[in-house]
């Protein structure tokens, strides 16, 4: 899951934070993805339980939309579900 936060905030992989649980949900209609949600959940290094944190990312796909998703959260995804 961090894989996929980090691949997601880039930035979050040089800042002190350990992520350890996360889901994605992906809503699908016919063939069509229509949302995809994901959340990891963490906290600053060492200091889990005092300061916690999480990622939250929502992608809506509009029709005609140009937004893709990064190859890099797709890769990830499809390397997860495969373990």
């Amino acid at each position: 899951m961090k894989t996929v936060a980090y691949a997601v905030a880039p930035e979050m992989e040089s800042l002190p934070v350990t992520l350890f649980s996360g889901n994605v949900q992906i809503t699908v209609s016919g063939t069509t993805i229509k949302e995809i949600d994901f959340s990891c959940t963490g906290g600053l290094e060492d200091l889990e339980n005092a300061a916690p944190a999480t990622i939250f990312v929502k992608v809506v796909f509009a029709h005609n939309s140009e937004f893709e998703v990064p190859n890099a959260v797709k890769n990830q995804l499809l390397k997860d579900n495969g373990e």
